[in-house]
């Protein structure tokens, strides 16, 4: 049985969404459930990519609305839970037009 205080990231995710309520961390650019984010972040570098956080420096994207201390918690996570060696936070619009040259 389900509890409702478990917590599904990816393919189980979707294998079970049919019978889930599914959210997203993320709403209109800002960050909605930290807890969820973090989640999903150690998902995606343990099970996904298979990296050691603090072995690899992090490019993040941010929206150019995105508030000084939207920015500050993501830095906070990203070294205090992580413990990346080192970050940079982007704006994504700027990223965007890296490809047209």
């Amino acid at each position: 049985a389900l509890n409702k205080r478990d917590r599904f990231v990816g393919q189980k995710a979707q294998d079970l969404r049919g019978i889930l309520h599914c959210h997203h961390p993320i709403s209109h650019s800002m960050t909605a459930k930290w807890d969820d984010l973090e989640a999903f972040w150690i998902y995606l570098l343990h099970h996904e990519l298979h990296v050691t956080p603090n072995e690899h420096p992090l490019i993040v994207t941010d929206s150019a609305t995105s508030t000084s201390l939207h920015r500050q918690l993501i830095a906070e996570k990203v070294f205090e839970s992580f413990h990346f060696p080192a970050m940079y936070i982007g704006i994504q619009e700027a990223f965007a037009l890296y490809p047209t040259g």
